[in-house]
């Protein structure tokens, strides 16, 4: 939801985000305040990260894919991939949402 979206459904919640993203480029000073506020209200019980749904990409990629697609998912969806695959193996890397720095990272490291 929207801003304004969340607000009209909800009144009584609180919404923020924060998109680290957008805010490194255009003022990289407000970064370190910003992370080091998120920690302390996350501390204090203010405010609780969003729930993490993980699948194994090897055993259980098509039901996460699944999970997506019917809704069932509130927060982040992760595709767990194994740690014992060698690097420099030939094959495919999906990398979604891979424009932000951490996607381009993980990338150039692939």
């Amino acid at each position: 939801w929207s801003h304004d979206e969340m607000t009209r459904r909800r009144p009584d919640v609180g919404y923020f985000t924060h998109s680290l993203n957008e805010l490194l480029p255009e003022e990289p000073e407000r970064q370190a305040p910003m992370l080091r506020q998120i920690v302390e209200q996350a501390e204090a019980g203010q405010v609780r990260p969003l729930p993490m749904k993980v699948f194994a990409m090897r055993k259980d990629l098509v039901g996460g894919f699944r999970w997506l697609r019917d809704g069932r998912g509130i927060g982040k969806v992760v595709m767990q991939v194994d740690q014992h695959i060698p690097r420099g193996l030939l094959g495919v890397v999906v990398i979604t949402g891979g424009l932000g720095g951490l996607g381009l990272v993980t990338a150039e490291a692939c």
